[in-house]
């Protein structure tokens, strides 16, 4: 459904109809193609199995040494719902999709009606996604940091300091605090209107020099990650409603692009020529 850029389940019913050559690969039950009912009932049930594959991805690249963590980058990138806005005056959400919600973008000059990706990412010289999640539109990016980040705990090593670069949004004291404790460096533009002292100000000062600004320019990779993505794949407007589907499609997203990093580099092509394996 999503190497095909498929719109819904019922399309992927019908496409698999279509294309008896790939029932065969999928290794159905007697080549039947499954009940759209089936089809919903995998798709509700594929986040571990999607997980635990990329964790194996991501474990050959990095024993590869062709994926540098010194650097993390995160950020919140807005997703559509598939849904339109309501209409009606003061609506927050929708009956067929109940959990987006309206969130803003622009630095709060323009609205949108759905979902938020908060994804964390490598830089140079691969930049590919480490951990990722969905949350409705309307919560703020700050609160997500500290769990978006535990999810790679299992990949980092404590002996060893990380930068973590974020935008304004990510700015809080306790975010700084927790990021300190497991020595990572969080870079990010800073709310002088909190009266920042010890640490935390040097912290500041450290942003604002010429070394802390270069640093910073980095964060720049992951725009370009989240563009790669929109343009391959319908992430926005996602084809499927509700958060626990929408994050399952976002789950299967990110495996087949590490998968066609890890292609790539089986196959000697440039690790980032993806769109030409996409349908």
């Amino acid at each position: 459904m999503v190497a095909y850029r498929l719109t819904s389940i019922r399309g992927l019913e019908r496409f698999l109809n279509e294309h008896p050559e790939i029932l065969i690969i999928c290794e159905f039950k007697n080549n039947k193609v499954p009940s759209y009912r089936t089809l919903c009932r995998r798709f509700g049930c594929l986040d571990n199995w999607i997980l635990e594959w990329c964790r194996i991805v991501l474990t050959f690249l990095i024993d590869s040494k062709i994926l540098n963590l010194k650097i993390l980058i995160t950020d919140g990138t807005p997703g559509r719902s598939r849904n339109k806005k309501p209409k009606v005056l003061g609506a927050r959400t929708t009956l067929t999709d109940q959990e987006a919600r309206f969130g803003f973008t622009k630095w709060g000059r323009e609205s949108f009606f759905g979902y938020k990706s908060m994804i964390l990412c490598s830089s140079e010289p691969l930049i590919v996604p480490l951990a990722w999640y969905v949350i409705p539109a309307n919560q703020q990016e700050v609160n997500n940091l500290i769990p978006l980040v535990s999810k790679i705990s299992w990949l980092l090593d404590k002996d060893i300091g990380y930068e973590l670069l974020g935008d304004s949004g990510f700015d809080a004291q306790y975010n700084y605090d927790w990021c300190r404790e497991i020595k990572i460096r969080l870079t990010c533009p800073l709310n002088m209107r909190n009266r920042l002292k010890g640490p935390r100000l040097e912290r500041y000062q450290f942003y604002k020099s010429n070394l802390g600004q270069k640093l910073y320019q980095r964060r720049t990779d992951i725009e370009r990650l989240n563009g790669h993505l929109k343009d391959m794949f319908l992430i926005d407007p996602f084809p499927v409603r509700g958060l626990k589907n929408v994050n399952t499609y976002l789950n299967s997203v990110m495996l087949l692009y590490l998968a066609a990093v890890y292609y790539n580099f089986t196959n000697r092509r440039p690790l980032r020529k993806i769109k030409s394996l996409i349908a």
